[in-house]
């Protein structure tokens, strides 16, 4: 397996660096479901706007687990909820998804204004890719993109952990604390 290269990424942005539709396969007890969902790819990641009480998130909540298949091309990765469409921490990759999503994302189907209105992350682990008659085998895994999120909050993301603001203060606090070497003994902790 090959990890992703300039003319394979080259080929994923061609295909699905747009509003494309795939198919996103989820499991709940041990069964398979299916459904085609409006997608944009972008290193390495699909992203998908969805609502928080939809099946496909309360299976990906359960188990992350997915597959992803469209225009000659499947993978797997794992599933992530991003947030509300409307998080201030969301408004960079949400107006991404608006330009791209612009021939139906305000045709009444989904309320941009509701908090339950999710961006769904598929952040791809592996795939097969067909193109002119030659298969492409991708790890996913041993490319490093530049992901539209800051790495740490995409990972902390899949690894279903929450990074809060005063975590984060915290973790700064303990930072400084240690490089002026000056603060008490005592250690800051998250």
């Amino acid at each position: 397996m090959e990890k992703l290269n300039a003319e394979t990424a080259q080929i994923l942005n061609e295909r699905f660096g747009k509003d494309t539709v795939i198919a996103l396969a989820t499991a709940e007890d041990g069964r398979p479901h299916v459904r085609y969902v409006n997608a944009l790819y972008s290193d390495g990641c699909f992203y998908v706007v969805t609502h928080r009480l939809s099946g496909k998130m309360r299976q990906i909540r359960r188990s992350p687990a997915v597959a992803v298949c469209g225009d000659w091309f499947t993978a797997h990765g794992d599933g992530a909820d991003l947030g509300a469409w409307s998080a201030p921490g969301n408004a960079a990759l949400a107006a991404r998804l608006r330009t791209a999503f612009a021939g139906w994302i305000d045709n009444g189907h989904n309320d941009l204004a509701d908090g339950d209105t999710r961006i769904l992350c598929i952040r791809l682990t592996d795939g097969v890719l067909f193109h002119h008659g030659r298969r492409s085998d991708i790890d996913f895994r041993a490319w490093r993109p530049r992901t539209v999120l800051p790495a740490r909050r995409l990972l902390a993301i899949i690894m279903g952990i929450r990074h809060t603001a005063r975590t984060a203060a915290h973790t700064m606090a303990a930072a400084r604390c240690k490089q002026k070497k000056h603060c008490p003994t005592k250690e800051v902790t998250p």
